[in-house]
């Protein structure tokens, strides 16, 4: 599970993005619990990943398992963990 870490800081969003339309149409307080829940998670999933980042180095993170010049590369470095970071706090807090 820790290894798709920086995968799940974008894709916890985008899952609640597809979960809160169906909860808005049972509750307006269920819709804004899957969001922070979300938020949260992600906020989680991103200073997991920037503790891994400063602690072992920049993290390259093959996606569907291909290398580049296949595939796609995510590469989390201290700069773009410190920004996921912040970009999830403020979401988490707004």
């Amino acid at each position: 599970m820790s290894d798709h870490l920086p995968v799940l800081i974008v894709i916890c969003p985008l899952v609640a993005a597809l979960l809160v339309p169906l909860a808005a149409r049972l509750s307006a307080r269920l819709s804004r619990a899957v969001t922070v829940v979300a938020s949260a998670a992600a906020l989680v999933c991103a200073l997991a990943s920037l503790g891994a980042v400063l602690d072992r180095g920049v993290w390259h993170y093959h996606l569907g398992g291909w290398a580049p010049p296949w595939g796609v590369e995510y590469v989390v470095d201290p700069l773009g963990g410190g920004m996921a970071v912040l970009v999830a706090l403020v979401a988490t807090l707004v």
